[in-house]
């Protein structure tokens, strides 16, 4: 490992893992993003790896594009990632090659939140139902918020007796034809239908050929589907880095699971995890005022951090 790049022992651990399922717990300001900058080097530039092998999936383009940006200004021999972006990104990128083999038109329309808002509207309408009493964003939260748990419409109309899932299922299904006609998915299908797609055996393999080497970011925000997603991703080289804070976990309005965290030991049994414990923004004593705090919750991991600064 090349002395300026200046890691700490933690990090240079985690930065220099070889094959296998690794788990980086990284604590607040702990360097998390540095570090998949770093592994991302080090797998082009020490251990040869094909860049095209590489996907690294962050919450927000934006995240990725620093991320390349950093990983081409620390002089990466070839810097060509095979995917860096989001979920949704990614999903768009595996949906246009295989979607058909799932029922979604090869040339399919991303509509967005006010997008598909227009279209449970008439789906609402539809039914017959009083638009002021059935707001549209009330039924795409709760229909989202199966979505990212996998539970389908044919399931949950299985399953439930509730009569307000019920009636949920009724303009699930008006809303599903006419984004169907529309050749249209929401973000929410982009994920799904990603995780459809990846249930195709052959397929899978497809994909696991062409991509080898796995890194997330703050997959403590990864909801249910984005976690199954990285799983299949990793299910034939098991060469899967995910980042994350239990602490930090922000999207549980989105399906957001922060157990995907321990949910990655029964998947890779053999996963290994190194926690930063390093702090470079803040004093010891704000740090240890949030541990007193967030120590007590003993349903995820709390790393007891450590400040760099003197005071």
């Amino acid at each position: 490992m090349n002395k300026k790049l200046e890691l700490n022992k933690e990090q240079s651990e985690a930065v220099c893992f070889g094959e296998g399922p690794l788990l980086v717990l990284a604590g607040a300001g702990s360097g998390k993003t540095r570090v998949l900058i770093h592994r991302v080097f080090e797998l082009i530039n020490s251990k040869s790896v094909d860049p095209k092998k590489i996907v690294l999936l962050t919450f927000t383009n934006k995240a990725a594009e620093e991320m390349k940006k950093r990983i081409v200004a620390m002089g990466a021999k070839r810097q060509v990632l095979g995917f860096a972006g989001t979920f949704h990104t990614f999903g768009v990128k595996i949906l246009r090659e295989f979607g058909e083999r799932v029922g979604v038109d090869k040339n399919f329309s991303i509509f967005d939140t006010d997008d598909s808002e227009k279209v449970m509207k008439l789906a609402i309408e539809e039914m017959g139902w009083d638009i002021k009493e059935n707001k549209p964003s009330m039924y795409l939260g709760v229909i989202g918020k199966m979505k990212n748990d996998l539970v389908s419409r044919n399931e949950l109309e299985k399953t439930t007796n509730n009569y307000f899932l019920k009636r949920v299922c009724e303009v699930w299904r008006k809303y599903e034809s006419r984004m169907k006609n529309n050749k249209a998915l929401d973000f929410d299908d982009l994920l799904t239908k990603t995780v459809e797609v990846f249930k195709i055996l052959e397929v899978r393999k497809e994909i696991n050929s062409r991509f080898e080497w796995i890194l997330v970011d703050e997959y403590q925000d990864t909801n249910k589907a984005q976690f199954e997603i990285t799983r299949s991703l990793s299910a034939k080289s098991q060469n899967i880095t995910a980042v994350g804070d239990a602490s930090q976990a922000i999207y549980s309005f989105r399906g957001a699971d922060f157990r995907n965290l321990l949910l990655l030991q029964s998947e890779f049994p053999n996963l290994t995890t190194v926690s930063l414990p390093k702090n470079y923004r803040s004093t010891q004593h704000i740090l240890d005022s949030a541990y007193g705090v967030i120590k007590n919750n003993t349903g995820h991991p709390v790393i007891k951090l450590e400040s760099t600064q003197e005071k």
